[in-house]
């Protein structure tokens, strides 16, 4: 039989224990809320980063492969499932390298090429880059959309190096990217375009007065052609129907539509 000194010892140390227990249990608690809290707040910081990705949208990319340009002067050809239309003034040479380059022209003389897109309908876009070389540098590449200039002439890098160029803009339409000069061989090694879908909303644009011109619509951009006499006013350029932001340069009108509008000119 325990004397009561044994059982108050016992009983102390009984206390300890669940208090021990206690501590550790809640600790343990406390860890797995703020491992759920973290991977909770992980979760979120993913889909934000995804829906922020989305909201630059989408990306076609070709990278050449032999046999891509053909070996006539004007030709229509298939991209990664995009036509193309390809344009060399002179066919000097066509050849294609082992690391995924097409050679157009060569020391017996150099060829100025224009390649050429209208099968991004529907599309802004926001980037078209194009991996790129030359004889000495001395092609110039330009790049423009809807008539927009995404990317002013400019030298590509000396052969060896292949190196990209980038045009930007907010534009739709045909998509031009031009290769001008050159001494020599001319190296192209992929496109890459960035594009998100347009508004569904339709724009439709109307002159005033109608005898003072005609107005056109290509994707958001409205062009306005003022008949002999007639110009746009300057106080009053535009008057919009509907929901929509117009951003103008000349004649010349960028629309951003939030729901169906009539942008009269």
């Amino acid at each position: 039989m325990l004397s009561n000194r044994e059982i108050v010892k016992l009983s102390n140390t009984y206390m300890r224990m669940k208090q021990t227990y206690c501590f550790f249990s809640t600790f343990a608690h406390r860890v797995l809320t703020v491992a759920s809290a973290r991977a909770k707040l992980l979760t979120l910081i993913a889909l934000c980063l995804f829906s922020v990705g989305n909201i630059w949208g989408k990306t076609w990319s070709w990278t050449a492969t032999s046999g891509a340009f053909g070996t006539s002067k004007n030709v229509d050809v298939m991209l990664n499932q995009k036509q193309w239309n390809v344009q060399r003034n002179e066919i000097f040479y066509t050849g294609f390298l082992s690391s995924c380059i097409i050679q157009l022209g060569s020391k017996s003389g150099a060829e100025e090429v224009t390649l050429s897109c209208s099968d991004f309908t529907n599309a802004l876009i926001s980037s078209v880059e194009v991996e790129c070389s030359s004889y000495n540098g001395a092609h110039k590449c330009s790049i423009s959309v809807g008539g927009d200039t995404y990317l002013n002439s400019t030298s590509t890098s000396k052969w060896e190096t292949v190196s990209t160029l980038t045009g930007t803009g907010s534009s739709s339409g045909e998509i031009i990217i031009k290769f001008s000069g050159g001494s020599r061989a001319l190296y192209i090694k992929s496109i890459t375009i960035t594009y998100k879908d347009a508004s569904s909303y339709t724009v439709t644009p109307v002159a005033n007065p109608t005898e003072g011109g005609s107005v056109s619509v290509e994707g958001n951009k409205i062009t306005a052609t003022p008949n002999t006499g007639w110009k746009i006013s300057t106080k009053n350029p535009y008057t919009v129907t509907g929901t929509a932001t117009v951003a103008q340069s000349g004649n010349e009108f960028t629309v951003t539509p939030s729901s169906n509008c009539t942008v009269q000119i």
